[in-house]
């Protein structure tokens, strides 16, 4: 996981806890001359006390292009590609390539 970056939460990048729940708000808190603390509403539902071990921020959604092989009897795939074209650049048709597909995760 993509470690916590406490500027970038608070301009509003997404965030999740150690146990995979979104931290849906997200403030810190100052007080006396060096104390500060961080506070979260965690799964749109719990209002926690946060520290940075506790903390990541979440991962992009996955998007591209890859190739499907096959090996052995079973699918595999290659690295994702930012374009079609790079993914058939890539291509090996000599181990088993089947076709290129792109990949969407942000649904």
């Amino acid at each position: 996981m993509e470690k916590f970056n406490l500027e970038l939460a608070l301009a509003g990048e997404p965030v999740i806890d150690y146990m995979g729940q979104e931290v849906t708000q997200i403030t810190l808190f100052k007080f006396g001359n060096s104390s500060e603390a961080l506070i979260g509403v965690v799964g749109n539902k719990r209002l926690v006390t946060l520290n940075d071990e506790d903390l990541f921020m979440k991962p992009k959604p996955l998007c591209g292009w890859a190739n499907i092989y096959t090996y052995n009897g079973k699918l595999m795939t290659s690295a994702i590609y930012s374009t079609e074209q790079r993914a058939l650049n890539q291509k090996d048709r000599n181990s088993g390539y089947v076709k290129t597909i792109f990949i969407d995760d942000s649904k």
